[in-house]
């Protein structure tokens, strides 16, 4: 297969002055990518902090309700000449 094998038959240049477009993509296809990763990143990174904040307002939401039900009931005085407290 060798024998018969020439570079003239190719149809582009002589080896190592070719760039293939998958090797080497264009600075658009290459900042399109960019752009497209940065904007998952930041879908991502924005989700997480949504998920991050919306589990800080569940946490003081219950603590706040937790407070409310403990003061509800009436507690004793510590000392004995407090009053009770209701």
């Amino acid at each position: 297969m060798t024998l018969f094998y020439s570079h003239q038959d190719r149809p582009h240049s002589p080896i190592g002055l070719t760039r293939s477009p998958i090797a080497f993509p264009s600075r658009q296809i290459f900042t399109k990518r960019l752009r497209v990763l940065a904007r998952r990143a930041i879908g991502r990174i924005s989700a997480g902090f949504n998920i991050l904040h919306q589990a800080i307002v569940t946490a003081k939401t219950r603590r706040v309700q937790r407070e409310l039900m403990v003061r509800e009931i009436p507690q004793q005085p510590l000392i004995l000449g407090d009053k009770w407290d209701f």
